[in-house]
């Protein structure tokens, strides 16, 4: 089945309100129908606040994935100032994340090296 990358990113001078009005649902409707997604995170900005999303789902088409987000609380509300889904080909897969805690999705500390 064919991938697909969405991406989201935040309308800035709405962001912070809509996250935390709408985050329960966005979680509940993300749980009861998120059989086709593969990967999650998020995107931050410079201060910290999250700004923008990225998903990686396995669907049969672009079309099928705009019906999900439809009723995507997140995406209802008016969240994203721009918003995409793109066929996604894997290149690389190298992804190894060991202080993900899947019950609790937070940003993760940058590292300090260079």
């Amino acid at each position: 089945m064919p991938l697909f990358a969405v991406i989201g990113l935040d309308d800035p001078a709405r962001s912070a309100t809509i996250r935390a009005e709408q985050r329960g649902a966005h979680r509940a409707y993300f749980r009861s129908r998120a059989g086709a997604a593969r990967f999650a995170g998020a995107f931050y900005g410079d201060d910290g606040g999250q700004c923008g999303t990225f998903l990686l789902f396995e669907a049969e088409s672009i079309a099928a994935l705009t019906d999900w987000y439809r009723e995507e609380p997140f995406f209802k509300a008016g969240l994203y100032r721009e918003f995409r889904i793109l066929d996604f080909r894997v290149a690389l897969d190298r992804i190894d994340c060991p202080d993900w805690d899947p019950a609790f999705p937070t940003q993760l500390p940058r590292s300090t090296e260079s």
